[in-house]
Order: C-alpha cells, then structure tokens, then sequence
C-alpha cells in the first residue's frame, strides 16, 4: 500500500495516489456531494465507484458509474468522457428530480 503525506495536496496526484474528476459543463457550486463505492457493477472482478450531481441542469440531476481499474487512474479523469468501456451516466427525466443526489450500492 502507498504511502501518503499529510496534507496531500491536490497538485500532487498521480493517478496512484489519488485523481481529480472534471465535466464539461457548469455545474451549481456543491453539486457533487453524493460519491460511494459500489461493488463491481460491470462484472470485471473489481470494484466500482459513483458520484451524483442532483442539481445538474436546472436539478435534474445526473449520475456517473466510473469503472475500478487494475492499474492506476489517469490523474484527471472528466466524467464527461465516460463512453460504456469506462464507465457511464444516468440523467435525470425532469426538472427538480435531483436524480443522483443520493447515491447508495445495493
């Protein structure tokens, strides 16, 4: 296991020590509070990640499945780019929906 100096400082991840998610649009200040560990949704043997936005788009809300990997993450990963082989997103149907503000394994 890695070690890790305190503070880590966002600058400094690699990948292996940790990453940063993007998106291509605005999003509210605070929209992303919802993350968990889900178990491997996508049968692979590893364990997956999701992350929810509810106030996406006038609050309706999106959700991204961001696939666990054998090796290290890129150190910037945008969930935009997230295309089926990596991960994927739920939008929301309607406005005030907040799909995604929880999110939760099963």
């Amino acid at each position: 296991m890695p070690s890790f100096q305190n503070p880590l400082l966002l600058s400094e991840l690699n990948g292996s020590n940790g990453f940063k998610l993007t998106i291509d649009y605005p999003v509210p200040e605070n929209s992303f509070y919802a993350v968990d560990g889900i178990g491997d949704v996508n049968g692979d043997g590893i364990d997956d990640m999701i992350f929810g936005a509810g106030k996406y788009n006038d609050d309706v809300g999106i959700t991204y499945v961001l696939y666990g990997s054998k090796t290290s993450f890129p150190p910037l990963i945008n969930l935009s780019s997230l295309n089926g082989t990596n991960g994927f997103k739920l939008i929301g149907e309607k406005n005030q929906y907040f799909s995604g503000d929880t999110v939760r394994a099963v």
